[in-house]
């Protein structure tokens, strides 16, 4: 099939075959939706020779005396309307019971039933051409996908047959013959047919007798035939039954010319059949079942004259076998018959030219298929709704642009009056028009205000590029606006050229400007953008989360929910290493999913459980360990930029309470990966709040140019080196709390906004690199922490500097030109144990007691932790900065830094009033 497209030269697409397995569909459906995104103008055709293979499975496991008043068609029309309850319709939730509906069908196998047609129509409805090879296959995709292109094609593989060579008479012939492939399906076949027809046959049963049925092939069947793998032969253990195990393609041709009859009893739907073809092209009559469809569209009189064909769903099926094979083994006229009108039969359906005929023609047809065009939204001429009224003049100036050059419909509830040649879809609410195959190439949405960031991709389908028109005049647009518009739009439609420029200056992609729409602008718009990548997440791709969890079941609420959003509004890909229980994470993150983004397809989640490093005897060397092992596993996800500048990784540690604004990392990363952002590591501004917020990851800081802000008293080595600076230090004098407003006040511009403040080293929980930093390899968490220049940052608990501090100073090493920095309103809220809790409880109330808290009041600790917290997650408001008021004097409460209160005082805030200096 390959060579004969190439052969064609004018096919740019996908051939997809569908077999009956969900993780082959699964496969099939990532693979267009991959190509589509790089340009949605690649045609999928899809091939099927079981269509609703799900329903086959579903009638084979009710009970026998069920099966026998219940007919495989019933059930496959049964299924063809069944839906996943959660996407039912009022009208079909109210609709009357199926004669089948009841306890017929096992309740979870009837579930999974749904559930697999539903893929396949899926599946069916992203192709823009499905084929059958075969007349069954044919009709059940019609009624599955009626808005989809569907035709029929003829076998192609069957290629060019000799005639010339003359045929074994009657007389010369002998017995049945089955040959097949060691195939489960072919092994099912001939074990039913062994059972259930042989004994109806009168055959040989002596050894040196020749009417027998020959099984040719590697087909194993119990108590049948026995095929050693070992010594390559198979043995009968049948009387009636030869056993000839594998043949060369001369010996398989002598068997089926020396043979009267050939059989096929397949018991699943097929397409044309290489056993039936091959025994025809040798002058050998076959008898089939029905599920055979090398003679689809055939009638049963031209059929006869070939062939006896019994039906699989007749209760005498077993009889009709029997006696056809006993009429062509017996009667000389039927059988010559037979064999002389397979040469006619080949000429006029499978010769080659006449496949390579049916398949240029769907070919022509599908590269020929119209660009399929979606106006969402009501449509009304003359409305006093502008929207409504624009949509009307698009519909029918675009189904008039170029004698049909797109195919126009309005998905809404209304088009007045009705434009001839353009289709009308009534949305169903909850229900999406495109599982029965309606599909689109674009849509044209205008809706205001805009309140959907992305739809799903069972709204329009893979490949399907989004529009958004926008009427009125603007300057400038909201940064929420902005993020939405660059999420769920491929192509912005502006109305005049001050419009134009206003998106042009947010870095929009194409756009499209004109006092009045331009239809031929509007109509080479769409062509190009169709066949173009994709634009919305376009940069996604080449943005990867990685996080560390202890454990997996632990992750609070706001960090599932942050990265669930990630990964469905924001397409990026997420990787978690850890330990735990990851199944119940995995579980944690589906009912997030279903509950938050019903219907969407979001980007993979990937985890990873943590190797066992029981010989690792610091924590410091075991993370170290795991950050090395996450950065391998990232390098492999973006194995496909070409290059890692042009991409960025968020890593983060799982186990903190809060994230800061998604929108926030997500746009900082997108930057990141996209060269708008000229530093090459962003960190969080890390907090820990009991009472009151505080810097908590001192142990990762470094600040320019040398200043290890963790505790001198903490350090392996109690003292300061000559390169830093001793006020910046945290102590007695100058705690997390100052050093916290120290990273605020740095970042503060006359300009308004926040700036990075450069360090040497940071993390805060939640870092973004950018890829080509993260991932050079030079640089590691654990090969440098052993060099000199690590000492001065080691910890006196671990005797370890912590990993970022070695990784940042390596990569200061070979690459002095790295940017690190502080983003100070990026803020994450860190959970710590009840056993740190404690200790920070004791020292900040001075509590020498000796006995420790209970267990309970730990927990309202850790609770409150997130709760005061929230004021630093607010995108709206930053902490304090009023000018009405001192910065860290709340209208609620004086805050308290250690043992000295009221430290800010005067509106001049004359910082650190204490003996020694005046900051």
């Amino acid at each position: 099939l390959l060579d004969k497209i190439s052969d064609l030269d004018k096919y740019d697409g996908i051939i997809s075959w569908v077999l009956p397995d969900q993780e082959w569909m699964d496969t099939l459906i990532e693979m267009i939706d991959a190509v589509k995104r790089v340009n949605g103008q690649s045609r999928t055709l899809s091939i099927v020779n079981d269509a609703n293979f799900a329903a086959r499975e579903l009638w084979e496991s009710i009970d026998e005396n069920t099966k026998a008043t219940t007919t495989l068609n019933a059930v496959e029309e049964y299924l063809l309307h069944k839906r996943p309850s959660h996407l039912l319709s009022a009208a079909e939730i109210a609709s009357p019971p199926s004669h089948l509906d009841g306890s017929i069908f096992d309740e979870k196998l009837l579930n999974e039933a749904i559930i697999m047609k539903g893929k396949e129509q899926y599946l069916y409805t992203v192709s823009d051409m499905v084929v059958g090879d075969n007349r069954e296959s044919y009709d059940i995709v019609r009624k599955m996908v009626p808005g989809t292109p569907t035709d029929l094609l003829r076998f192609p593989e069957v290629g060019k047959f000799d005639f010339s060579n003359e045929r074994t008479p009657f007389e010369d012939r002998q017995g049945l013959v089955f040959f097949g492939s060691d195939k489960v399906e072919n092994a099912k076949a001939i074990d039913w047919f062994i059972y259930e027809v042989l004994p109806k046959l009168d055959l040989d049963e002596e050894e040196d007798k020749g009417n027998k049925l020959h099984i040719a092939g590697e087909v194993d069947i119990p108590d049948i035939c026995h095929c050693d793998i070992i010594d390559d032969s198979c043995h009968s253990l049948h009387p009636q039954v030869v056993c000839h195990g594998e043949l060369s393609n001369a010996d398989l041709e002598s068997l089926i010319r020396s043979s009267l009859v050939a059989i096929n009893p397949v018991l699943s739907m097929s397409g044309v059949s290489s056993k039936t073809v091959k025994a025809l092209s040798y002058g050998t009559p076959v008898v089939v079942t029905n599920n055979d469809g090398t003679f689809a569209g055939m009638s049963k009189t031209a059929i006869d004259k070939l062939a006896i064909q019994c039906n699989m769903e007749d209760k005498a099926v077993t009889d009709c076998l029997a006696e056809g094979i006993t009429s062509f083994s017996t009667n000389k006229e039927a059988w010559s018959e037979a064999s002389l009108g397979s040469e006619n039969f080949f000429e006029h359906r499978y010769l080659e030219e006449q496949e390579n005929d049916d398949l240029e023609f769907i070919i022509d047809r599908l590269l020929e298929k119209e660009l399929s065009v979606v106006i969402s939204g009501d449509a009304i001429r003359g409305s006093p709704n502008a929207l409504a009224s624009q949509n009307w003049k698009l519909a029918k100036e675009l189904s008039a642009f170029r004698s049909g050059k797109f195919h126009v419909s309005v998905l809404a509830d209304k088009i007045i009056p009705p434009i001839p040649g353009v289709e009308h879809k009534v949305p169903i609410p909850g229900v999406s028009s495109f599982e029965t195959g309606f599909q689109a190439d674009i849509i044209i949405e205008q809706r205001v205000p805009v309140t959907s960031a992305l739809h799903p991709t069972s709204y329009c389908g893979s490949g399907c590029r989004f529009s958004r028109l926008f009427t009125g005049e603007f300057g400038s647009l909201p940064e929420t606006l902005v993020t939405l518009l660059r999420q769920s739009a491929d192509m912005i439609f502006a109305f005049s050229e001050y419009n134009k420029e206003a998106f042009e200056s947010y870095n929009f992609g194409p756009s499209l400007s004109s006092v009045v729409p331009d239809i031929d602008a509007l109509a080479e718009a769409i062509e190009s953008i169709v066949h173009g990548p994709m634009h919305r997440q376009e940069t996604n791709n080449n943005v990867i989360f990685a996080g560390l969890i202890r454990r997996g079941e632990e992750m609070s609420p706001q960090v599932l929910e942050f990265t669930t959003s990630m990964r469905c509004l924001h397409n990026v890909r997420i990787s978690i290493l850890g330990g735990g229980r990851l199944d119940i994470l995995n579980d944690m993150y589906e009912n997030e999913m279903r509950e938050q983004y019903p219907g969407m397809r979001c980007a993979p989640i990937d985890f990873v459980f943590e190797p066992d490093f029981a010989l690792v005897e610091h924590r410091v060397d075991r993370i170290e360990l795991l950050r090395d092992l996450q950065k391998s596993r990232i390098e492999r996800m973006l194995g496909h930029v070409s290059n890692l500048d042009n991409a960025s990784v968020i890593l983060a540690d799982m186990d903190l309470e809060a994230f800061p604004q998604i929108d926030q990392v997500h746009q900082f990363a997108t930057d990141m990966s996209n060269g708008r952002s000229e530093v090459d590591v962003l960190c969080s501004n890390g907090i820990l709040d009991r009472y009151n917020p505080s810097y908590y990851d001192t142990f990762a800081t470094v600040l320019l140019p040398d200043t290890f802000v963790y505790p001198v008293g903490l350090r392996q080595i109690k003292e300061a080196w000559p390169e830093e600076d001793p006020l910046l230090i945290t102590g007695d004098s100058f705690n997390q709390a100052d050093l916290l407003g120290w990273f605020e006040d740095q970042g503060q511009r006359s300009d308004g906004k926040v700036h990075p403040v450069p360090v040497r080293s940071c993390f805060g929980g939640l870092s973004i690199f950018r890829a080509s930093k993260f991932l050079d390899r030079r640089c590691s968490y654990e090969a440098e922490k052993d060099s000199i220049r690590n000492a001065k940052y080691r910890n006196q608990e671990d005797g370890q500097a912590c990993e970022h501090v070695v990784w940042n100073n390596c990569m200061n090493l070979v690459d002095p030109d790295i940017s690190v920095a502080v983003q100070p309103d990026m803020y994450t809220v860190w959970r710590l144990s009840p056993e740190e809790i404690e200790d920070l409880i004791l020292l900040e109330e001075g509590d020498a007691s000796d006995g420790r808290r209970d267990l309970g009041q730990i927990e309202e600790e850790t609770r409150n932790l997130a709760t005061n917290s929230t004021r630093y997650l607010d995108a709206n408001r930053t902490r304090s900065l009023d000018a009405n008021r001192t910065r860290y004097l709340d209208s609620n409460r004086t805050r308290h830094l250690g043992k000295e209160p009221l430290r800010y005082l005067d509106s001049n805030r004359t910082r650190y009033l204490d003996s020694n200096r005046t900051r």
